[in-house]
């Protein structure tokens, strides 16, 4: 509301009433009115309030609030009803995404599969048995040059290992989770670079989580803990299993499974997604073991270890899986389809990583290399990496096998210390190629 001030110049009060004796409105306070003027008849500026007409104005405002929160309610009614629907339709158009996506991946196996075998397919097993060491085979052997795949040895063995063996997919790109954050880092092993992008997840990435690197777009991350409670001496465990698409960068199944830590990398065997030991609360190790199925996307239990370990690492070869850990002295085959293990390596009791390519398994412990061919240690030589273990999903990429070796904080998941590392796949050398690639 404009205030009016009193038209004598040396008075500054509020001007309350307004006399219509001159061409412009003569405005006076109490003290300057023409109230007593004869021919005078000054009004009122403002017109005061009684107690009915607040009543009135009140009940008017508390109306209209009314009015105004119903409308409020409404639009965000509306609008919850509106995200809700976007939502659902669009988690099933990411879950038929992905559904189209593993089956254009099978695809993409058979195919690779019916490369490899198919001209071999009416071979005998003796020139199945010569075809992994004779490339240029022409003119021997009733025609054997119809059967010719590959340009060399080296080219038939890893061919063959690769159908045979664990399947690598050709990829230059590790994915890891930031620890308590919703970020993933995506490592580019040959320029030694790396970014970091957001996930939409529900919570914030756990710390010593199991992985599985499906293929070169699906990531599994399970489990992990959250946080340390000093005093009492335990940790908060996660039991999120996180499906993400790392071509998108989103978040395409979540469920939840086994409470528990440290189970290091799963392994891919026949849809299934194999999980071993691990910590609890209590950082009491654990001889349980799941496997995560991916038609289903359910957890199931599978056959105890043995004996318990944590940071455990497992690898695939063929129809078996390779699996070690720590404190655990021995190498163990699991049988998948029969839920046995059998006690194949005597080892040290420390830090071990595994892999299988190139027909031979690769042992990562305590410092030094260990590869074994068959039953027979071919090579053993030291390396600068020792007491660490497997950080993330490995990637093979020109005939080579990338992977981060490093350790971390057990009580906040902070990297100390991380290596990007490389074993050349024609001459098993081993080598680092960057410290600290994930900024400890």
């Amino acid at each position: 509301m404009t205030e009016y001030k009193c038209t004598r110049e040396s008075c500054q009060s509020k001007a309350t009433l307004a006399c219509y004796c001159r061409n412009q409105v003569f405005l006076s306070c109490a003290n300057h009115s023409h109230v007593d003027m004869p021919g005078h008849n000054p009004i009122k500026i403002y017109k005061e309030v009684t107690s009915g007409n607040a009543i009135i104005l009140i009940s008017l405002c508390d109306k209209y609030d009314e009015l105004v929160s119903k409308s409020i309610e409404r639009i965000n009614s509306a609008l919850n009803n509106i995200k809700i629907s976007i939502d659902k339709n669009f988690r099933k158009l990411i879950d038929s995404y992905t559904a189209f996506r593993e089956k254009i991946q099978n695809v993409r196996n058979m195919t690779t599969e019916g490369r490899l075998v198919s001209v071999l397919d009416n071979a005998s097993e003796s020139e199945k048995s010569i075809s992994k060491f004779i490339s240029n085979s022409s003119g021997i052997l009733y025609g054997w040059e119809k059967y010719k795949l590959f340009e060399n040895e080296d080219k038939a063995k890893i061919a063959l290992l690769t159908y045979s063996g664990e399947r690598y997919e050709e990829s230059k790109i590790i994915s890891i989770q930031r620890p308590h954050t919703k970020n993933l880092m995506k490592i580019d092993v040959i320029n030694q670079s790396s970014i970091e992008v957001e996930i939409p997840i529900p919570e914030n990435f756990a710390y010593a989580s199991g992985w599985c690197n499906i293929n070169n777009e699906l990531l599994l991350i399970h489990g992990g803990a959250t946080n340390y409670n000093a005093q009492q001496k335990v940790f908060t465990m996660s039991g999120n299993t996180y499906m993400i698409n790392t071509a998108i960068n989103l978040l395409v199944h979540e469920t939840n499974g086994p409470k528990k830590s440290d189970m290091g990398n799963g392994t891919l065997y026949e849809n299934k997604v194999f999980f071993f030991g691990g910590f609890d609360e209590s950082s009491n190790m654990q001889d349980s073991a799941h496997k995560f199925v991916l038609s289903s996307k359910m957890w199931e239990s599978i056959a105890n270890l043995p004996q318990k370990m944590g940071y455990c690492t497992s690898a695939r070869a063929g129809s078996l899986i390779y699996v070690t850990g720590s404190p655990s002295t021995e190498i163990y085959q699991y049988h998948p389809d029969y839920d046995i293990y059998v006690s194949v390596i005597d080892c040290l009791e420390t830090y071990k990583t595994l892999f299988f390519f190139n027909e031979k398994i690769y042992i990562i412990i305590d410092g030094y290399l260990r590869i074994i061919d068959g039953c027979n240690t071919i090579m053993n030589d030291e390396i600068d990496a020792k007491n660490m273990f497997l950080l993330g999903h490995a990637t093979f990429y020109e005939n080579s096998l990338y992977f981060i070796l490093g350790k971390y904080n057990y009580t906040s998941g902070e990297f100390i210390s991380s290596k990007l590392c490389k074993i050349d796949g024609a001459t098993n050398r081993f080598a680092i190629i960057r410290s600290g690639i994930l900024a400890d």
